[in-house]
């Protein structure tokens, strides 16, 4: 049987991912649907031109869009820099995405 501190950090845990998932969608203006099984167009639509797009193998496309927040580092880089990648199969339908540094 688990503790209450258990269920507690378990909640709390849930909790934080959660909110991290909108707070990098809130970065693009766009609130984060399941994206598997619609459309490339409706990615654009939603995002905008993707930042970079290039061709899988198994001959669907990989969209990028990269924001970058904050002033450069010393390295060069950005202080906030997300990255929000959907990859397509041949007919132009998300399989799968994710994101990055949001």
């Amino acid at each position: 049987m688990r503790s209450a501190e258990d269920i507690i950090l378990l909640f709390l845990g849930i909790l934080f991912a959660g909110t991290l998932i909108v707070a990098c969608s809130a970065g693009f203006g766009v609130k984060p649907p399941d994206w598997v099984g619609h459309p490339r167009n409706e990615v654009i639509q939603a995002f905008g031109p993707p930042t970079q797009e290039a061709v899988l193998v198994q001959g669907g496309k990989s969209l990028v869009y990269l924001r970058q927040d904050g002033s450069p580092n010393r390295f060069g880089g950005h202080l906030n820099a997300c990255r929000i990648v959907f990859n397509t199969d041949s007919q132009g339908i998300v399989r799968s995405w994710a994101f990055y540094s949001c």
